[in-house]
């Protein structure tokens, strides 16, 4: 307890955090990870779909949606997919 106080004695003292919060951080990550997820759950159920309706086994790989097309997996593991 005592090296975690002499560490960060001054975030604590002046109320400060590690996570930014104002307008813009709010707006920014509204903006990528509300987005992210919107997507992410049309791309299961795509898959979803594929398997139960349509009877087929097809995993979308590539997208042309985003950015300039990009392979979906490696775009959606930024954000731990």
């Amino acid at each position: 307890m005592i090296t975690f106080n002499r560490c960060f004695w001054y975030f604590i003292i002046m109320g400060k955090s590690f996570i930014e919060v104002s307008a813009n951080s709010a707006k920014d990550g509204l903006s990528q990870h509300f987005t992210f997820l919107k997507y992410y759950g049309h791309y299961l159920r795509t898959i979803i779909r594929s398997i139960f309706i349509e009877h087929t086994f097809q995993i979308p790989i590539f997208d042309f949606n985003i950015g300039f097309g990009d392979d979906i997996v490696n775009t959606l593991s930024y954000y731990v997919m």
